[in-house]
């Protein structure tokens, strides 16, 4: 059984955390967790409670869904090493929303517009490439990548 390929970002902590350890951890070995977060330095938790699973069913990367290189790099990548991306799971939160130019009574309204700018443009290159990668993109949508495949 091919395992499903989940790509997960915000892993340093909370419910990217949890997902990534709870599905890499799965018995049956379903899925291989590809973890990320901004800043690597943050891994600790993750490579704590993923210990036993760290280059078997979990694998760690650094991925700031905020910047589009880094969305790119990390899901050529992923599809470079298995050929497919099947689950997405995007969290997206900033420990200083001040940093979106926002007043206080803004800050929340900026950082959910932001949050959900980054999530769309992860999952429309991710899903793009992964498509592109199956044969299943029309030119139109290979130039968008970059791609004349």
């Amino acid at each position: 059984m091919d395992r499903q390929i989940v790509l997960i970002s915000g892993c340093s902590s909370g419910i990217g955390l949890a997902t990534a350890v709870f599905l890499a951890k799965d018995a049956q070995k379903r899925f291989k967790v590809y973890a990320t977060m901004r800043n690597l330095e943050k891994k600790g938790q993750l490579e704590e409670e993923g210990k036993e699973y760290l280059g078997d069913t979990l694998v760690i990367k650094a991925m700031d869904v905020s910047n589009d290189e880094s969305v790119q790099k990390t899901v050529e990548e992923v599809l470079d090493t298995e050929g497919r991306i099947d689950v997405l799971f995007i969290t997206f939160t900033s420990p200083n929303a001040a940093q979106f130019g926002a007043t206080e009574g803004q800050q929340s309204d900026k950082l959910e517009r932001a949050s959900v700018d980054a999530q769309k443009r992860f999952k429309v290159y991710a899903t793009m490439r992964n498509l592109a990668k199956k044969g299943q993109l029309e030119e139109e949508g290979k130039e968008y990548l970059g791609d004349s495949r």
